[in-house]
């Protein structure tokens, strides 16, 4: 499946599931999670965490998400790229991490020496492309065991980002010029004939034309870079007249038969004829986490579009015609309540959420609804551990809570200090360990009623 979908920024984004999908768009998948890339590869997505959140595989189209982090020891993901017999990941400080069984294992590829930061990969066949921020192109002919830089005519090397149309390859360059090659990037010709001195802040390939998109507008051109248009002023008809295009920064672009997508710094909008009118949610829909927010990315996937924003990611079912309100799904912690979730558990048959000053609630229809915990409904916690029926969770500022009832009422273990939040839990045979931020590690062996300390704070 091609990807049609530009990433120009990382985010902090916190993904949310709902399991009831109309004609709409619905936060979808985990929440919590600062994310830097999303790429699909075959029929599979796969979501990049910086600060050490690892990749996310999703394979039902985003409903649900599990990570997939084996052999990948730099967690902090700067961006993903896939060609269907293998996916990428370039980290923060360790290069770059291959994977040929869909991310089931990666293994770090030894060959590649460049310590500039990875901007986006491409590929042209079997060939592997990336793009740096101070080093141009490098290319791969055998899956990344080995890399030669292909700057010939390239006379910017920092750039924005790279894309391919199956034959030829365009690098973004950050001082506002497009460079095409034609020949796998051994030669390098200017392409950017047309467009404005600010550049393109996205770009993207629709199987016939270069499309690129900027807050002044669309431009296009269907002679593989050559010559540009400016389709149209994009503030020219809006459904919205008060929430023009132009006020806004373009991060994303994406494309199907149904029209185009961008992604901007103040929300989604869409159009069905080139940019000529272009519409976005009505305002009362604020609540669903798209309207108004930056949404940094977008990928088509069949028939859905999955939009990753300042505040979650979002999926819609009609390439972003009609948005959904429903606050239980919006915010599955109660209307108005989009918390950072830290930590999640199963416990009999209720998923529970540990959150940011709420507590730990509990859901029994798979996210759907959610109920208060007793005894927690006010701590920010942070961490879970089970031992036996003993269930315990450590919060921010009251150490440690046990649950001898399936997670329903939870009581306060004053034999812990509180002095410290708790960042971490974890049990080994009979003895249960709480990691402190500041303060070392405790262990009890008494289920929690005295604890000593095992390391120096």
């Amino acid at each position: 499946m091609k990807l049609k979908s530009v990433v120009l920024l990382s985010f902090f984004a916190s993904i949310f599931y709902s399991p009831t999908l109309h004609a709409q768009w619905t936060p979808a998948g985990l929440q919590g999670i600062s994310l830097s890339a999303l790429t699909v590869n075959g029929g599979d997505v796969f979501a990049g965490g910086n600060f050490g959140g690892g990749i996310y595989r999703s394979t039902d189209n985003g409903s649900t998400w599990f990570q997939t982090n084996t052999g990948l020891f730099d967690k902090n993901i700067v961006t993903l790229g896939g060609n269907a017999s293998l996916v990428l990941a370039a980290t923060d400080t360790e290069g770059i991490f291959i994977s040929t069984n869909n991310g089931l294992q990666w293994n770090v590829l030894s060959g590649w020496k460049i310590r500039d930061s990875v901007r986006q990969f491409a590929f042209l066949g079997t060939e592997i492309f990336v793009a740096t921020t101070r080093g141009g192109v490098f290319r791969s002919t055998d899956e990344g065991v080995n890399w030669i830089a292909v700057n010939n005519g390239l006379l910017s090397l920092h750039l924005r980002g790279l894309i391919s149309d199956g034959i030829n390859l365009y690098a973004n360059s950050a001082d506002a010029r497009i460079f095409r090659s034609s020949d796998h990037g051994n030669t390098w010709i200017n392409a950017s004939q047309g467009l404005p001195s600010i550049g393109l802040n996205a770009m993207m390939f629709d199987g016939s034309a270069l499309i690129g998109a900027n807050q002044f507008g669309l431009y296009r051109s269907v002679n593989f870079g050559r010559a540009w248009i400016n389709l149209h002023a994009v503030d020219t008809t809006f459904a919205q007249p008060n929430y023009p295009i132009d006020k806004y920064a373009v991060y994303s672009i994406t494309s199907s038969d149904s029209g185009i997508i961008v992604g901007t710094s103040g929300g989604v909008y869409r159009t069905i004829d080139l940019g000529l009118h272009w519409t976005r949610p009505s305002e009362k829909n604020a609540d669903v986490g798209i309207y108004g927010t930056g949404v940094n990315f977008l990928v088509n996937i069949g028939t859905y579009v999955i939009a990753g924003t300042t505040t979650g990611i979002s999926r819609s079912t009609d390439y972003g015609v009609s948005w959904h309100q429903k606050s239980t799904d919006v915010h599955p912690f109660g209307p108005g309540q989009n918390h950072t979730v830290n930590c999640i558990a199963l416990i009999g048959t209720n998923l529970f959420a540990g959150i940011d000053n709420g507590g730990f609630p509990h859901s029994s229809d798979d996210g759907v609804n959610w109920i208060p915990s007793n005894g927690l409904s006010n701590n920010k916690v942070n961490a879970f551990a089970n031992l036996g029926s003993n269930y315990f969770v450590g919060t921010d500022t009251a150490g440690v809570f046990l649950s001898s009832d399936n997670g329903i009422n939870w009581t306060t273990l004053y034999g812990m200090t509180n002095s410290y939040p708790v960042g971490a839990l974890a049990v080994s045979g009979s003895a249960i360990f709480a990691a402190t931020i500041g303060g070392g590690v405790f262990r009890s062996n008494d289920t929690g009623k005295s604890w000593i300390p095992v390391t120096p704070g």
